[in-house]
């Protein structure tokens, strides 16, 4: 049996849209995880979660993952302990596969792929939001091998102004950024519009209707989750898929979700439902109900890495987010550091994650302190 020595934050700063934050997991015998906590909400809440947790589980088992998501289950509805909970699991996951002398993925049931497919997430990239730049980021990440591109375009739909009669829509300069990607990627290359929630039932179809000659892969989530009769409404009557899921906890959320008929793709993020045992239990039941699995995953190199070791043992898995385009270091993050190769993310046969913290990168771009903005929704 392992027993925790010591949980703790570490934290580095990206940029204006908000920071990456890890967990690492300390055994007495000498054992090092990592897992990471991002994009909670607020970062300073979320560490102070996982000091507030670690209390009751130092000295315990870190491989009773159980015992971690039975803790979870008290806390269905609160984003910042989830989080927490999620990034706990995962570094104590990443332990028990090197405990194991196994990769995580092999740890999950059984390592199916060596590499996995992703997407580039272009959004947090484009700063200048001109149909031209997202056209520039799309053409730059296609060429490097991505063959799926993502953008949220709908910058202009917000409350309290926003306009919904069709010609005067706040939706129309969103439906321009997409047409200028899809003109910029061609064909070849898949495009998919994140809406963000910020629509009504009847904008939905409007909405889905203006992009429709695009030819999109997924049209996502232009409804809260929370409203499972209309987005079926909305599945139902588009020709898009429809994509959905990004905020839920847990495998029972999901299941919901699918019993309602709500999804042609679900995209469990790992930071939040669970950890990696949860989000695999996702992609069973998408299985299952015959829905694609498409993790969210719009984080950092840590995150990336959990989500590719569970999208390599999971049945039905379709692609995996990637952030596309937010700093030159990213990469370096890791030791060794994270492989992307022609869109593709290469997953270790390293025990465990594969991959450590690079204690030289963390200290050039160190968050002293955690920050209170609310990055729930600008990661993505």
């Amino acid at each position: 049996m392992l027993t925790i020595r010591a949980i703790r934050t570490e934290g580095v700063q990206v940029n204006r849209r908000g920071d990456w934050i890890f967990v690492v997991l300390e055994t007495e015998e000498g054992l090092t995880g990592i897992g990471e906590a991002s994009h909670s909400g607020n970062d300073r809440l979320v560490c102070g979660a996982v000091t507030d947790l670690a209390e009751d589980l130092i000295g315990k088992d870190p491989t009773n993952i159980n015992g971690l998501r039975r803790e979870r289950s008290r806390y269905r509805k609160d984003r910042i302990i989830n989080t927490a909970l999620s990034a706990i699991e995962q570094a104590a996951q990443d332990v028990r596969a090197q405990a194991a002398g196994m990769p995580l993925a092999q740890l999950l049931g059984g390592k199916v792929l060596d590499r996995v497919l992703l997407y580039a997430n272009i959004n947090r990239h484009v700063e200048e939001r001109s149909p031209a730049s997202f056209a520039k980021a799309a053409e730059t990440a296609a060429a490097e091998g991505f063959r799926m591109i993502k953008l949220a375009p709908f910058d202009e739909v917000k409350p309290p102004n926003q306009r919904r009669s069709a010609d005067e829509a706040n939706w129309w300069p969103g439906v321009e950024r997409v047409r200028a990607v899809c003109e910029a990627v061609g064909p070849v290359v898949n495009v998919a519009v994140d809406c963000h929630s910020r629509f009504a039932l009847s904008e939905s179809f409007l909405v889905a209707a203006a992009l429709e000659p695009l030819n999109l892969y997924w049209f996502e989530e232009p409804l809260p989750v929370s409203n499972l009769k209309g987005l079926h409404e909305v599945r139902s009557g588009i020709r898009q898929r429809l994509a959905t899921a990004e905020s839920l906890f847990g495998a029972d959320s999901f299941h919901r979700l699918l019993e309602a008929g709500a999804a042609d793709v679900v995209m469990p993020d790992v930071k939040h439902a669970g950890g990696d045992q949860e989000t695999l239990l996702v992609g069973e039941l998408a299985a299952l109900h015959g829905v694609d699995f498409a993790p969210h995953n719009p984080s950092g190199p840590v995150a990336s890495m959990h989500s590719g070791h569970v999208c390599a043992a999971a049945r039905g898995f379709n692609i995996l987010e990637f952030a596309w385009g937010e700093v030159p270091w990213r990469a370096e993050l890791l030791d060794p550091p994270e492989q992307v190769e022609d869109g593709y993310l290469i997953v270790s046969d390293r025990p465990g994650l594969g991959h450590t913290l690079n204690a030289k990168t963390m200290r050039r771009f160190w968050l002293a302190e955690p920050d209170t903005r609310d990055s729930s929704k600008a990661e993505v």
